[in-house]
């Protein structure tokens, strides 16, 4: 099963992505092409270590979307 790299950002009824200060946070995850075609990634890290918890429902990929993460866009600039 080949993976690919997607943005996505945290979803859930405890995060929403969404940071007062930075606005939404976009990390890079690896998912393979059936979660790529349904949006949604349920057990991943992203690049920078983050991963789902308790209280969020997984990821929501946002192909588009340019990353925010430093950590996530410092590791794939390497």
């Amino acid at each position: 099963m080949e993976l690919t790299l997607s943005p996505a950002v945290l979803s859930g009824r405890s995060v929403n992505g969404v940071r007062s200060e930075q606005g939404m946070v976009v990390h890079i995850v690896r998912c393979n092409a059936a979660e790529l075609k349904s949006g949604l990634v349920r057990q991943a890290y992203s690049l920078c270590g983050r991963t789902h918890g308790d209280k969020n429902d997984g990821w929501s990929l946002f192909p588009d979307a340019a990353v925010t993460c430093p950590k996530c866009r410092k590791k794939t600039d390497k």
